[in-house]
């Protein structure tokens, strides 16, 4: 095995539109259309990637509805296609549907509460990580924003709440979604989802619920802006049928995570940074029939991630960036000593690309990623 799994990986994007209209003053349409180019040189990533893929398309409509200065309903529907980790075949979703309500609007507060789906709150760009003109480069930083799990936290079916604080100092703002428990709502685990040898089927699951909150701090002038983003996950317990062992694993687990962000713009510079680390507490109890006895373990695992990016505006069109990242499935285990396949314990990440804009609507970005891990 080596030791870079994916030694090289270039990307090409090519957003064909940042489409905007407007249909009446109180109803507004936008949305894009990108098409993506992936190439690897060792193993795959995302789709088949080693001989070079274009399966990476995206599109999106949005839409915002304000019948008058309190209410409003906001949706985006999403056509995503890209490779295999997400079943192979185009995909259509409905990323948020809520109804909005502005409970406060003064001059030095506002408060908005929001029912449906809505997009969790969590770091610098994962409200906007489907919208290519939100930030440098193709691929976000898959330290912390891994495409692998977009689906995992991407978006919440319950109330959030958005309240801003204006100041001579900045402003504040305070973000916090709590899901609702909904009728029907299908949230059991596939053996694949757990990734535990040898199971063939999952008996019982009970999730717990995962609120989000974020706090971001915009300085007056907006050249700083520092956030704080924690999610905090109930206990999930879920029943295991390992076929094997003729055995069955109860399992409860509770994980916290939390992350911290800066953004800094100095002139045509813009400095970046994201360090978070999450811990997964566990207890598991093993029975087995052959020969019949019980194993019961606990413990926790800290996990870290970080990256550092650095972008210069060399003019109106052009915006070259560079970025590295790291992440460690195990902080006491850095180079992976105790996994069966080290690589799979730690990611390093050094990428270097440039966005072109040829015109406000039509953008080009290329980007060349050594990994390793």
């Amino acid at each position: 095995m080596s030791n870079n799994l994916l030694r090289w990986l270039i990307c090409f994007g090519l957003v064909v539109g940042n489409l905007s209209a407007a249909q009446a003053s109180d109803l507004h349409f936008s949305g894009f259309v990108s098409q993506g180019y992936i190439r690897t040189t060792e193993n795959n990533y995302l789709m088949e990637s080693r001989q070079g893929s274009f399966d990476f398309t995206e599109a999106s409509l949005n839409l915002l509805y304000r019948p008058d200065p309190y209410f409003y309903l906001a949706s985006q529907l999403l056509h995503r296609d890209v490779g295999d980790y997400e079943g192979g075949e185009s995909n259509l979703s409905l990323d948020y549907l809520f109804i909005g309500s502005n409970v406060i609007s003064l001059d030095s507060v506002q408060m908005s509460l929001m029912v449906g789906r809505t997009k969790t709150p969590w770091g610098l760009y994962h409200d906007t990580r489907d919208v290519p003109f939100s930030h440098v480069g193709v691929l976000l930083d898959q330290s912390i924003y891994n495409d692998y799990h977009r689906r995992d936290i991407l978006f919440s079916n319950g109330a959030k709440l958005d309240l801003k604080l204006y100041s001579s100092i900045g402003e504040f703002r305070f973000e916090w979604s709590y899901p609702f428990d909904l009728p029907g709502r299908d949230d059991n685990p596939t053996p694949e989802d757990l990734s535990v040898p040898g199971v063939t089927e999952v008996l019982e699951s009970d999730l717990g619920r995962i609120q989000y909150a974020r706090l971001n701090y915009f300085s007056p002038n907006n050249n700083w802006q520092l956030a704080l983003s924690v999610i905090e996950g109930g206990e999930s317990y879920y029943r295991l049928f390992i076929p094997p062992m003729a055995a069955t694993q109860d399992t409860r687990s509770q994980n916290k995570y939390w992350l911290l962000s800066m953004v800094h713009r100095f002139d045509r510079w813009q400095f970046v940074a994201e360090y978070g680390r999450s811990k997964a507490e566990y207890a598991l109890q093993l029975i087995t029939t052959t020969p019949p006895q019980t194993q019961e373990t606990s413990g926790k695992t800290v996990s870290e991630r970080y990256y550092v990016q650095a972008s210069y505006q060399l003019s109106s069109q052009w915006e070259l960036f560079a970025r590295y990242g790291q992440s460690f499935a195990n902080i006491d285990d850095r180079d992976g000593s105790s996994y069966s396949v080290p690589e799979q314990a730690y990611f390093q990440d050094a990428v270097v690309g440039f966005d072109w804009y040829i015109d406000p609507s039509w953008v080009v970005k290329m980007e060349l990623h050594k990994l390793r891990g």
